[in-house]
């Protein structure tokens, strides 16, 4: 019920009342649509800290394998085919950090 005219009811105190009701019924709308919203937005925000995990946990071995490869000290410790497969393995994580995000958009 959109509009109140006086000659829908018998008199004011009824018209009052369907008003209140009709607020009532808007305002239990807007507390639905409040509270669906704001599971979407926590959908949302658990989806990109599981995105932002993963990608630091690339980075991490982004960087060991960049050690690996560049560091004076990590070269003593690792082999070529070591730092190689370093390096493999993150791009790998990365790749999959990505298309996580890309197959949730």
């Amino acid at each position: 019920m959109s509009e109140f005219s006086m000659s829908m009811f018998r008199n004011r105190d009824d018209m009052y009342a369907a008003m209140r009701d009709e607020i009532e019924r808007l305002q239990r709308e807007r507390d639905y649509a409040v509270r669906w919203a704001n599971k979407s937005v926590d959908a949302v925000k658990e989806h990109d800290d599981a995105i932002i995990c993963r990608m630091k946990a690339a980075l991490e071995k982004c960087q060991k394998a960049l050690a690996a490869m560049i560091d004076p000290s990590c070269i003593a410790q690792s082999t070529v085919l070591n730092a190689f497969a370093m390096a493999t393995d993150a791009e790998a994580a990365a790749r999959a950090a990505l298309e996580a995000d890309q197959c949730a958009s």
